[in-house]
């Protein structure tokens, strides 16, 4: 189990908010494309395991380059991201932590959002491949 202090909890609502804008406005886009009779495709796909892939490094890489984030933002994000790890108690034993380079917080709200931006690429995938 990787829990977030209270802070990031915090932190992470807030950060939510923002990205249900940004949801909120491809909604718009779409909504506004089928209005002018152009077609729309959406990829859904079954995100029950997903969240265990979830990779850091492309992720925080993934923000930076292809959403843009920079400057305080981003370190807000590195720095959820960065410096995780889980161990296991049962009873009064707890064993040693171990590092996680992927995955997210237990709990986290912004798990499911983190994960559409770590695969945002697979639009870009699809439509070099004429699948689009």
């Amino acid at each position: 189990m990787s829990n977030l202090p209270f802070l990031l909890k915090i932190l992470e609502k807030l950060v939510a908010k923002r990205l249900v804008t940004a949801l909120l406005k491809v909604h718009h886009d779409i909504a506004e494309a089928l209005d002018r009779k152009c077609m729309v495709a959406l990829v859904l796909l079954d995100l029950s395991a997903a969240l265990t892939i979830i990779d850091h490094k492309i992720l925080q890489t993934r923000v930076e380059h292809s959403f843009g984030v920079t400057g305080s933002a981003l370190s807000c994000i590195k720095f959820y991201l960065s410096d995780r790890s889980q161990c296991v108690a049962i009873g009064m034993t707890t064993s040693d932590g171990k590092c996680l380079n992927f995955r997210v917080p237990q709990g986290s709200i912004l798990g499911p959002r983190k994960y559409c931006l770590h695969s945002k690429s697979i639009g870009a995938i699809c439509s070099r491949h004429n699948l689009l």
